[in-house]
């Protein structure tokens, strides 16, 4: 599991964030920067391009039990020094824009933002619909103790494997007030 981690890790955004176009933009993953997710052995996504009808997205399934003692699932969102620093000890507003799979619909996900030794939010439960929508979450991360490029943002599709498929058009950390 952790040659797993360090690897998703290690495939992390080196684009050049400044701390100033962080605060006021926060950080946003989407269009073809969604084709740069990390997954999980047992989970695995396909980018869907942009069309006329719509925007881009990935279409995410996992194969195995969230309870699968050999196992660590979800698709993975490295987060670099840059905005683990500027995150650190703010509060996070975490948005997904999602919805349930188009041929065979997931009813839940599960997003959670990990961080290095010092709190994770833990899994919290989603339940999808039909139509786009952005589930939220809040988090506040504790500063890093002693390695950057440790903290990432996770998605679960589902808990039970089976191959149900969810749909995602972007992912946003902002800081709030």
């Amino acid at each position: 599991m952790a040659t797993m981690i360090w690897y998703a890790l290690s495939k992390g955004n080196r684009e050049i964030l400044t701390p100033q176009s962080i605060l006021e933009n926060g950080y946003i993953i989407d269009k073809k920067n969604l084709s740069k997710l990390i997954a999980s052995p047992g989970t695995s996504y396909d980018f869907v391009a942009q069309s006329q009808q719509s925007q881009a997205y990935v279409v995410l399934k996992s194969d195995i039990a969230f309870d699968d003692p050999t196992s660590t699932i979800g698709i993975f969102a490295p987060l670099g020094p840059q905005l683990e620093t500027v995150f650190a000890q703010r509060n996070l507003r975490i948005t997904v824009s999602a919805r349930q799979g188009q041929d065979t619909p997931l009813s839940d996900f599960y997003i959670a933002y990990f961080t290095a030794d010092v709190g994770d939010s833990g899994w919290k439960k989603k339940t999808l619909t039909p139509e786009w929508k952005n589930y939220v979450m809040k988090f506040t991360p504790k500063a890093p103790v002693n390695t950057l490029e440790a903290d990432y943002f996770g998605i679960l599709p589902g808990d039970k494997g089976g191959q149900k498929t969810m749909d995602i058009q972007s992912i946003k950390i902002d800081i709030i007030p």
